[in-house]
């Protein structure tokens, strides 16, 4: 059995190299059978070979991938049980390697709808609000000449109008329904997902230069 420490830092790099070649190896140009068509003839050729010499390279090109793949996985359990263990500060708060991992991929982008959604809908809301008090505004004017005349006339009763306004209002002022306070949760949100996109390569560059995993395999 194999053990060897790396950082994490190291390890990522080992893996994405390691990636590539096994791509390599198990892409379906690097031959691992073929067939002879001419058993009689000692001089046939695979691929410019002998069979001799085919049979060696397959031989090691398994032995190889194999070899590889065993380490490349001994790498990523190490490092994905260092994820879930090693705890980093984000912006003030508090998680493992393995969560902000999972931010970064999907937990932000949940965020980031719900933020645009309230974003949008508080928008929406607050055009219709000002749109709808302009046409109640005009509806109690309306009213108003219609019940007390025009009212650059002398005799309005001031305080008889003043009083249907503050009456009128009451009943037919439109008003925005906010159960949760909008903009306490836009503001709370936004700054949430700031901190954490300012702060979380830096926290985890860190991380996986300071952290060493053991490998075994």
């Amino acid at each position: 059995m194999t053990t060897e420490k790396m950082t994490i830092h190291k390890a990522l790099c080992e893996v994405k190299l390691a990636d590539k070649k096994i791509m390599q190896y198990t892409s379906f140009s690097n031959r691992y059978v073929a067939v002879n068509n001419n058993p009689t003839n000692d001089n046939f050729r695979i691929d410019g070979m002998s069979i001799q010499d085919f049979s060696s390279k397959v031989s090691s090109n398994y032995q190889a991938v194999t070899d590889l793949i065993r380490r490349v996985d001994a790498i990523k359990a190490a490092i994905s049980k260092s994820n879930a263990e090693t705890i980093i500060n984000v912006g003030g708060k508090e998680m493992t390697v393995a969560e902000a991992i999972y931010q970064m991929k999907y937990g932000l982008k949940t965020k980031k709808m719900l933020l645009n959604t309230l974003q949008t809908q508080l928008q929406f809301a607050q055009s219709q609000l000002e749109e709808d008090t302009k046409k109640a505004e005009q509806r109690l004017e309306k009213t108003i000449e219609t019940l007390y005349g025009n009212k650059d006339k002398t005799n309005i009763n001031t305080d008889a109008i003043m009083a249907f306004k503050k009456k009128y209002n009451m009943e037919n002022q439109p008003v925005l329904i906010d159960p949760i306070d909008i903009n306490k949760k836009i503001n709370a949100l936004s700054i949430e997902i700031d901190q954490f996109e300012l702060n979380v390569d830096s926290a985890l560059q860190v991380s996986n230069a300071t952290t060493t995993i053991e490998i075994e395999y």
